[in-house]
């Protein structure tokens, strides 16, 4: 919530400029339209379907993720009133939740609960001493796990190079981003806030060409690297100093 703080500085908000076809690139869309037999509309009606079409698919990924977000409100003030934090109650299965009767005591709710989430945590550690490849294709790829090597995304042709911050879901919307390059692991749409700080950069461990943030910097026009892989991702961390070489599609960590 504190990213609507009026005491935040939003300076350094991207933008980016107005779309618009020329005219060469218009005839060649009514050009490949008539070649497929799309003789009911043009060129700037396709785009015109295709901006409300985003429009809307925008809209309701807003309300439905502003649903999402009002829900996990409630649970954590429900977690609350039980003493339960945020994190404990992240450990929990929605199923486990509702399986809890109402009838039941608030301490005997407590006991159960904290015996749920005591598991998953132990079932966490666990799991995170356990390494896998990312196909398993046999038996044998529990015992014999290949590093892959990512190809970034490289958005842009700008070379730079500088020091790395590392941000995560617990990160505040106050830090300082001004200028900075920005390491995410998931860089999904709960990032877009970073765009309002005036970075400099942006690399991600994981995601795709079509990925939400590779589209977002393509559209402001920001150096970014989406998607380098486990390998390199904490290779530049642990550096912490890059440079990004979008053009020659270099990304490397700077030691020293």
């Amino acid at each position: 919530n504190d990213l609507f703080d009026e005491k935040i500085s939003f300076e350094g908000i991207l933008t980016s400029d107005p779309f618009k076809l020329t005219s060469k690139e218009i005839n060649e869309l009514n050009k490949l339209l008539r070649e497929i037999k799309l003789t009911n509309i043009n060129a700037e009606g396709l785009l015109e379907y295709a901006r409300k079409a985003i429009i809307g698919r925008e809209y309701a990924k807003f309300v439905f993720t502003r649903n999402i977000s009002d829900i996990l409100d409630g649970l954590s003030q429900w977690g609350k009133s039980l003493s339960f934090t945020p994190n404990d109650i992240s450990f929990l299965d929605i199923q486990n939740i509702l399986e809890i009767s109402a009838e039941i005591s608030n301490e005997m709710n407590c006991t159960s609960l904290q015996d749920m989430i005591d598991q998953a945590k132990t079932h966490m550690r666990v799991s995170k001493e356990i390494k896998l490849s990312y196909i398993l294709r046999g038996v044998r790829d529990v015992y014999v796990v290949p590093v892959h090597r990512s190809e970034p995304n490289f958005i842009s042709s700008i070379h730079l190079e500088g020091n790395v911050v590392v941000i995560d879901t617990l990160t505040s919307a106050h830090i300082d981003l001004k200028d900075k390059i920005i390491c995410i692991e998931n860089a999904d749409p709960g990032f877009d806030w970073i765009f309002t700080k005036g970075i400099k950069s942006l690399i991600t461990k994981y995601g795709g060409v079509n990925s939400h943030m590779a589209i977002r910097c393509a559209e402001f026009g920001l150096p970014a690297a989406i998607g380098c892989g486990e390998e390199t991702f904490e290779r530049i961390i642990k550096a912490g100093r890059v440079e990004l070489n979008c053009a020659e599609r270099i990304l490397r960590p700077i030691y020293g």
